[in-house]
Formats: structure tokens, sequence, C-alpha cells
């Protein structure tokens, strides 16, 4: 069984992530901004970073979703849960598998998952320079802000792999979350 989640939804979670957690990410701190700047890029600047790095062998919370093994093995039984439909999707598999049924609601509330701000896409926030620092209080433009045509091209081309191996769909709906 594997969650997989959007690589266009990823790579801003991943963002955020970064700028939460200066104090992990020391040598992407010091190629984004310099050894004694404030710790805020954009995530344009972030996904340049991306391009510079080997994503199958980065960080997990910014590297390909897509396992070595499935490249070497390609396994055809693997139950695909994606995390925009985990709350449909995981009681359906385990009644097909026979386990105990579970409340899905219970995973969704984390300490470490920031606020989504409400509504839909704004107009583009991807070259603006951001400090997510305090989880609690972070509230997070949606997703789709954070895009132009360029870095949605640019982040189709990082991740194309788990595009396609996982069906995700390779432009951003503006309207639909």
């Amino acid at each position: 069984m594997k969650f997989v989640r959007s690589p266009f939804k990823r790579a801003v979670s991943s963002y955020v992530h970064v700028l939460q957690n200066a104090e992990r990410n020391s040598d992407l701190v010091e190629t984004l901004v310099g050894a004694q700047q404030k710790f805020t890029f954009s995530f344009d600047q972030f996904v340049g970073y991306l391009g510079t790095i080997d994503l199958r062998n980065s960080d997990v919370h910014y590297r390909t979703q897509t396992h070595q093994l499935e490249r070497e093995l390609s396994p055809g039984s693997v139950f695909l849960l994606n995390l925009d439909h985990s709350m449909e999707s995981l009681p359906k598999l385990e009644s097909y598998l026979g386990l105990p049924q579970t409340d899905p609601q219970q995973y969704r509330i984390s300490s470490h998952h920031a606020t989504r701000s409400p509504g839909g896409p704004a107009q583009f926030i991807g070259d603006q320079l951001f400090e997510f620092s305090d989880r609690g209080q972070a509230s997070i433009p949606d997703y789709r802000s954070f895009y132009n045509r360029d870095l949605e091209q640019r982040v189709y081309h990082l991740y194309a792999e788990d595009f396609l191996r996982y069906g995700f769909s390779t432009v951003i709906n503006r309207r639909d979350p």
C-alpha cells in the first residue's frame, strides 16, 4: 500500500516544510539565502534549488515519490491511495482486505500541519518571499496561488516520473481544489 500526493501540492507543502524547519535544512538555507541572511525565499527560488539536486536521493519531503524498487521490480499489485481522496479510499481498502475499520479523520490532525487559508487561488504569489516559522499560526494560501505556467512546467519536469506513474494531472486545474 502506498499513499501518493499530487506533485504540484507536494512541492508547495515541501516549500512550507523547509521554511518551517530552517534548523534542519541548513545546507539548503545557505544555498538559497546565504549563511547570515534572514531565512526567507520564494517558491520560485525553491523550485530552482530542486532543479539542482538529485531528487531520487534527496530529503524525503521533496524527493520523488517513486521508490527505486518500483523502478526495478515494477510491482503490479500495489494499492495506491491518493491523499486527496484518502478519507473515502481508506475505509474501502480496509473492507476489501478484511481489516478492522478505522476512523480516517484521526490521521488528519498532526502537530506539524499548517492551516490552509480559506478560499481558492488568489493572484500569483510564487515569486514572493514567505516565512512560515510558526506552525500553529501559519496560514498557507491555496497551492495553486504559488504557480504560474512557468513554475507549473518546471515542477512537472522535476517530477515527471511521479505524474506519469501515479496518473496525476500534468496541469493545474485553476478552479477545483
